[in-house]
């Protein structure tokens, strides 16, 4: 047995990923995505992910020998855009999707199955954050829609390809791959008609006002130590519940959230000021340069001063 394997949104069972991606499947990558192969007797399967603010975004490209059904099991609640590039696939039998079509499903938490026949398939999943996917009218939830224009979606796809030549990078690089993803999720749906509830009238959970403070009040102090136990008097909230309410709304562990947000910070201050690794440790709340480190590596695979040294090599400053 390979165990469980988590890609994308999605944990698969006894599918073993590698981050070494083969050549004939390089010229499928996405700038910057978090990429990984499997290689199985009977498909292979190439993930892609990004992570940013309102969406997850997954790339899959499957090549299947035969027809199979691929196992996967959603960790959490999730309404997801599918789009199909190329190919065709069925959700748990019931759903099934061809290039002229998209579809908006709410994938309940546990084991499903994704079903595909002999050949290329190319599916393109929007994972939206609760506060979007609280606002899309209930009777388009788990509907199958036509693409007003097939092209439409591959053109945003086209430009994200042709983002891997040019020089953007860092948060401008960010922001401009979540206009192309958003206005495409945008785009198809307005387009076919679906509409948007208000913010009054949405469903939202109960609690979704005070994490939106609780996220804002982290961001905003990065360089401060913030623990959960110190969220928890800060906002009068027992701490088991900002843990679960926070992931309830932002399908993200709390203290994962807090680590990621301070190591992205921490390499945007790397990137964009001249600032010393001393100095942005310390800004960052950290007690040594050491510690500071080690908390980058483990998070990036890569030291600081790596980091900056192959920021320097891009950018031509490197005299060796």
């Amino acid at each position: 047995m390979a165990g469980t394997t988590q890609y994308g949104i999605f944990i698969a069972d006894d599918i073993i990923f590698s981050e070494q991606i083969p050549l004939a499947h390089q010229s499928h990558l996405l700038k910057d995505a978090e990429a990984s192969f499997a290689n199985l007797p009977s498909f292979t399967f190439l993930s892609q992910s990004y992570s940013d603010e309102y969406y997850q975004f997954h790339s899959y490209r499957i090549v299947a020998n035969e027809s199979v059904s691929i196992p996967f099991y959603c960790k959490a609640k999730a309404t997801i855009l599918l789009y199909i590039l190329e190919g065709e696939c069925q959700i748990n039998e019931e759903s099934h999707i061809k290039p002229d079509c998209f579809l908006i499903k709410e994938v309940a938490k546990g084991r499903h199955f994704i079903d595909i026949n002999y050949g290329i398939h190319s599916l393109l999943i929007v994972h939206l954050k609760e506060e979007i996917a609280c606002l899309i009218e209930e009777r388009a939830i788990n509907a199958i829609f036509h693409l007003p224009s097939e092209s439409m979606v591959t053109t945003q796809m086209n430009k994200l390809a042709t983002c891997m030549t040019n020089m953007l990078s860092g948060y401008v690089w960010k922001l401009h791959r979540e206009v192309i993803i958003l206005d495409m999720a945008f785009q198809s749906l307005e387009l076919s008609g679906v509409k948007f509830k208000s913010d009054k009238t949405s469903n939202r959970n109960p609690a979704y006002e005070t994490m939106i403070s609780i996220r804002d009040y982290i961001l905003h102090n990065l360089d401060r130590r913030i623990s959960i136990s110190a969220l928890s008097k800060q906002f009068r909230i027992v701490s088991t519940k900002i843990r679960s309410d926070f992931f309830e709304v932002f399908e993200q562990d709390l203290r994962e959230f807090i680590r990621s947000s301070r190591m992205n910070k921490a390499r945007e201050l790397l990137l964009v000021t001249n600032k010393s690794v001393e100095e942005v440790a310390w800004e960052m709340g950290f007690e040594t340069t050491l510690g500071f480190s080690r908390s980058f590596t483990l998070h990036f695979q890569q030291s600081p001063s790596h980091f900056r040294q192959s920021i320097k090599y891009e950018n031509g400053e490197n005299n060796s």
